[in-house]
């Protein structure tokens, strides 16, 4: 895991934090890529910073670093209770950035299905996760969402 959030408080420790519970290889800065090449990591996860709304300057960021780095898959890691601010936030990653795939939270609260109904059509992408709760372990994956 690479933490590339580094304008969130506390959001590189929480990753580590996560990492570690995890037995999961850390680091953080674009070097932690390199070094994971370095070491044939099958996979890296970029953690970059999050967008509740629509920032230009931060999409042009995520936007440089696909230009630097061999990306395989993007996906959009979102808040099931963000609502219609979900429709804004799909459609512009989608134009801007480029997604494959929807990360779908919260989904265990009370606001769950508009937004995972209004992110499969804002992006034309499917919601490839689902979160339940808070633990890695809460993650379910589309196989079983079809």
């Amino acid at each position: 895991m690479v933490a590339l959030d580094f304008r969130r408080p506390a959001a590189v420790e929480q990753l580590k934090t996560l990492a570690e519970r995890q037995n999961v290889a850390f680091g953080t800065g674009e070097e932690a890529i390199a070094e994971a090449a370095r070491l044939s990591c099958d996979v890296v996860i970029l953690d970059t910073a999050g967008r509740l709304h629509v920032d230009a300057e931060l999409m042009e960021e995520l936007k440089g670093l696909k230009g630097r780095v061999r990306v395989t898959e993007t996906l959009l890691v979102a808040d099931s209770m963000t609502g219609q601010e979900a429709v804004k936030v799909g459609e512009a990653f989608g134009k801007e950035v480029g997604i494959d795939g929807v990360v779908l939270t919260k989904l265990d609260g009370d606001a769950r299905g508009g937004a995972a109904l209004s992110l499969r059509v804002a992006t034309g992408q499917q919601i490839r996760f689902a979160g339940t709760g808070e633990k890695p372990d809460d993650l379910e994956g589309s196989a079983q969402l079809r």
